[in-house]
């Protein structure tokens, strides 16, 4: 699902379709949710995020690719990290 009213909407949809990752939900207040994709990396690499970024239950064993900024919550639980 994706909020293509949200101004950095179509950049992040271009980079997780370019990787294959099909569900993910963009909100109104961009929060940006990819969870229990099983992925092992992040597909894209985000710089800041208005909203909630919100990973968990995913394979990640570091947080490349994470947003540099979060405005809201990040929420990365039940993956395999180790590194932060």
């Amino acid at each position: 699902m994706i909020n293509r009213t949200h101004k950095y909407s179509s950049g992040i949809h271009h980079g997780l379709t370019m990787m294959y990752v099909d569900r993910y939900t963009i909100n109104d207040d961009g929060t940006v949710a990819i969870s229990g994709r099983r992925l092992m990396g992040i597909p894209t690499q985000f710089g800041s995020v208005e909203g909630d970024f919100i990973c968990f239950g995913n394979k990640l064993k570091s947080l490349k690719g994470c947003p540099h900024t979060v405005e809201g919550n990040f929420v990365c639980t039940r993956n395999m990290l180790t590194t932060l």
